[in-house]
């Protein structure tokens, strides 16, 4: 491996092969890793299904979102199977390109200042998925975007989210701030009237849902706060004004679980669902996974805290049924 590759290996907290004994730094290709693990599908199987995405689609993306879909992406269960260095290497063949740092800092378009957290207007105020408890995704006194009026909206600013391919997390507003989540693994607070950039949080995996903000009381006095999931089960609480952590919590430690549905609060109550990867896909592959024992799940978390309330599993308790031959 040469030296630019240790390097960007680093970035991403890997050990230094050159630490390493000869006999044990001689790591496969990322062409012989792709062979190996990925063409059964991505070349064989792709002919008889379409819904595969083949050799060449994988070709058309740079290597951080290669990387990023083995490490919490739909491939995360087959990246695991790889080691860091190994999922760089064929990120990079793929992609011809290379796996760079994720920046969380910004030398352009950041505010000119961090002013406090104020009380939000009537008005102001989007959190979670929705406004009310009935889940209602428009009303008239809210949305205030109707057919007569549509026409009319007009380009405000737009920010440009760093080194993703789709945005699916829904933004979050309290107030003249705006909290949005990205593929990236990244949430950012933005002032929502000019689009400057308050601060940015890094997580473990990239954020595809809604984002809650509340006031909670803390140590006697009040703070202000913005909950998020990810797609590496985890869930976190930071402060709403300027991104530190508060507190972050692995919600399940199935090795499919990941957080693609928005968490809700609710009176001093976090409600964590977690989902699960398609497990089959894996074991398919690998006679030494035991599918399917992912169960699905919700967490009621105390808010201010993390610390857990209660757990509720969408199925029973796995049984086995039976064993694959050698």
């Amino acid at each position: 491996m040469t030296a630019s590759k240790l390097l960007r290996a680093g970035l991403f907290g890997l050990t230094s092969l050159a630490l390493l004994p000869s006999s044990q730094a001689q790591s496969p290709t990322g062409e012989e890793l792709f062979n190996d693990n990925c063409a059964a599908c991505h070349v064989q199987l792709q002919a008889q299904d379409a819904k595969i995405p083949g050799e060449a689609v994988l070709r058309s993306l740079n290597a951080n979102a290669i990387l990023r879909t083995l490490t919490d992406g739909a491939m995360r269960l087959q990246g695991d199977l790889l080691s860091e260095a190994d999922r760089v290497a064929v990120s990079e063949y793929l992609s011809g390109g290379t796996v760079i740092e994720q920046a969380l800092s910004f030398s352009q378009g950041m505010c000119d200042s961090l002013p406090p957290i104020a009380p939000p207007a009537p008005g102001t105020i989007w959190s979670g998925w929705s406004q009310d408890a009935g889940n209602s995704r428009f009303t008239a006194q809210t949305g205030g975007i109707g057919r007569d009026n549509v026409a009319q909206l007009k380009l405000k600013w737009a920010f440009g989210i760093p080194d993703v391919t789709q945005a699916r997390a829904q933004p979050a507003i309290w107030g003249d701030r705006l909290f949005v989540g990205s593929q990236g693994g990244v949430v950012f607070a933005l002032n929502a009237l000019s689009g400057c950039t308050y601060w940015s949080f890094k997580t473990e995996g990239g954020v595809r849902s809604a984002i809650s903000v509340a006031e909670l009381e803390i140590d006697g006095a009040p703070r202000t706060l913005v909950f998020f999931n990810d797609l590496r089960a985890m869930a976190y609480a930071v402060d709403a004004e300027t991104g530190a952590l508060v507190w972050s919590k692995k919600i399940d430690e199935h090795p499919s679980a990941i957080a693609t549905g928005a968490l809700k609060y609710h009176d001093g109550k976090l409600y964590v669902p977690m989902s699960g990867l398609p497990e089959e896909a894996l074991a398919n592959h690998n006679n030494e996974y035991e599918c399917c024992s992912f169960r699905g799940s919700v967490t009621a978390l105390d808010a201010s805290s993390g610390t857990e309330l209660w757990k509720t599993y969408m199925l029973p308790e796995p049984q086995l049924v039976r064993t694959l031959p050698d």
